[in-house]
């Protein structure tokens, strides 16, 4: 940031593009990357969701063949192309952990993830809003979504009543006010109960933002749910769906248009 005079993220992806080539003209790599699918698909929500949180409800929840060959949808498979030029191209199969390191050392710029990154960056005596700036993704809508991914726990139905008892004092745990200050005051996270208390130290500014963000979102009924971290669609469906975004973000040679193509077509085949 310091190398290219950047001061703040970028709000918009006309901002997001312009600082990545200041990034680029400058010898970084604007923009770290692992190449999983699950990954490949959440930088493609991730774009669409700035772009029109309607149509990823439609597309991405809805599986609505108008917006999935809508010109929303295009717009965002040419906004992930763009990027993709931007992303070390080394980057296939590897997990987004592995290039935290070049972002500590100032040879990647940007990085698209979730607040649970702030744990990795934590951990390598990294501190938000001295080190690195957190904040939202860059978006084109007002009022923007929030893209959610929650963690769960599965306690499967045992007739022993020792399995009952231990899953309820599991649950208790991990609902528990003490875990879930402890657990996202490591990692980064907001909290999955709304009760705690995100003043007291330990929390940060951007927990603190993404909170209200997300408390807002709620209240504008403009929550969407992660395909990527298979929120969003039953494993079949979002199997096929991460085939061709993993294709497309590692195949330079496949245009916006035929992504597009191939994932409502995807979508029709497994519907």
């Amino acid at each position: 940031m310091d190398k290219v005079g950047a001061t703040k993220l970028p709000a918009t992806w006309a901002e997001f593009n312009d600082l990545a080539m200041k990034m680029k003209a400058a010898g970084i790599v604007p923009l770290s990357h692992g190449g999983m699918p699950y990954y490949d698909a959440m930088y493609f929500e991730i774009v669409l969701a700035g772009i029109s949180p309607g149509t990823y409800r439609r597309a991405l929840m809805g599986l609505d063949n108008d917006a999935l060959r809508g010109p929303e949808m295009l717009a965002a498979f040419r906004q992930l192309r763009k990027m993709t030029t931007w992303m070390d191209p080394a980057n296939a199969g590897q997990s987004w952990i592995v290039f935290t390191q070049n972002i500590m050392r100032g040879e990647h710029g940007m990085l698209l993830m979730g607040t649970w990154a702030q744990g990795v960056y934590a951990y390598g005596g990294f501190k938000p809003d001295v080190d690195y700036i957190v904040g939202p993704a860059p978006s084109d809508v007002p009022e923007p979504a929030f893209d959610l991914n929650a963690d769960a726990f599965i306690f499967w139905k045992r007739p022993e009543p020792e399995y009952e008892l231990g899953q309820k004092l599991l649950a208790g745990i991990v609902m528990g006010k003490p875990f879930e200050t402890a657990f996202t005051q490591i990692n980064g996270s907001i909290p999955v109960r709304t009760d705690i208390d995100l003043s007291a130290p330990g929390f940060t500014d951007s927990q603190r933002e993404q909170a209200a963000a997300f408390a807002a979102a709620v209240k504008g009924d403009r929550v969407v749910l992660s395909l990527g971290h298979n929120m969003a669609q039953p494993n079949r469906i979002t199997a096929a769906m991460l085939d061709v975004f993993a294709e497309f973000v590692h195949n330079p040679d496949m245009t916006p248009e035929e992504g597009q193509q191939q994932l409502a077509d995807a979508v029709d085949t497994v519907r």
